[in-house]
């Protein structure tokens, strides 16, 4: 009689087993390329700040100290209902370098929308316009050491309401690891991509596409992040940082193409098409 086999090798390889702490990507990048430019936000008056990688990981490392004084825990859900900005991206990376679990959401609802999506959330900690500037003064005082390795049990939470109109969380069910694959750029799948690529984030980071970047960030990406989004800065913005690429909205992709002051060499129609508004 023959005896059954283990499964073993013909078993599905999980695709994470070589994963790293996402809060442990940033701080090997802050070693690895500490002077080159992670994060650019450019206001809408067209001011910018830069961040290194370095003194990106050593201000979320105090931010994580900040959040986790503050309440937050490995597993918690930390509302985020504040713009753009280098706070929503610090929070962001504070969470996952203590393992919670940052959820983005839309910023000015009316109270009685956004009371019914905190609801839903339920979360430990909420970041909003006022306590965004309790929470940078709390974390100034913070050490910029490295913290223990954490995962956050669930990546990250993307609020929506769906066809129902109901307000939801929907869970990233994946675990705060990274790997290779969390950065490989879109357009890789038919051609080769240089990187470091510049990447623009002109969509609201609550937004699937624009949350998704920070994977770039990981990857050691240059994110250039509109605080607010504008045509017109957009367009400056391409130029003055030479933007590799960026995913946008409908609304925000058939805007910047309307400026006549655009001149360039000619581009075959099968490779320039702009919807046209409706």
């Amino acid at each position: 009689m023959s005896r059954a086999q283990p499964i073993g090798s013909s078993a599905t390889p999980n695709p994470l087993a070589d994963g790293i702490p996402f809060g442990t990507r940033l701080q090997d990048l802050a070693e690895q390329r500490s002077d080159d430019a992670a994060l650019t936000t450019v206001a809408p008056d067209g001011s910018t700040r830069t961040l290194t990688f370095a003194e990106l990981d050593a201000r979320a490392n105090q931010w994580a100290r900040a959040l986790d004084a503050s309440g937050a825990q490995i597993g918690s859900l930390v509302a985020i209902a504040i713009p753009n900005s280098v706070h929503l991206i610090l929070t962001v990376l504070g969470c996952w370098k203590i393992g919670a679990v940052p959820v983005p959401m839309h910023w000015d609802l009316p109270e009685w929308e956004r009371n019914r999506v905190l609801d839903v959330i339920d979360a430990a900690v909420v970041i909003d316009e006022r306590s965004r500037w309790e929470l940078e003064v709390r974390a100034t005082v913070e050490s910029e050491s490295p913290l223990p390795e954490a995962v956050s049990p669930t990546a990250h939470g993307i609020c929506s309401s769906g066809s129902t109109g109901v307000p939801k969380v929907i869970l990233n069910l994946a675990p705060s690891l990274w790997t290779p694959q969390h950065s490989e750029p879109f357009l890789s799948a038919w051609t080769s991509v240089a990187q470091p690529q510049t990447i623009l984030v002109p969509a609201p980071m609550y937004h699937t596409n624009g949350f998704a970047t920070l994977h770039f960030l990981l990857g050691g990406d240059h994110l250039v992040v509109l605080e607010k989004f504008d045509a017109a800065r957009v367009v400056d913005t391409v130029e003055q940082y030479r933007i590799t690429n960026f995913t946008a909205t409908r609304p925000c992709s058939s805007a910047s193409p309307r400026f006549p002051t655009l001149v360039g060499a000619t581009c075959p129609a099968s490779t320039s098409s702009c919807r046209a508004p409706q």
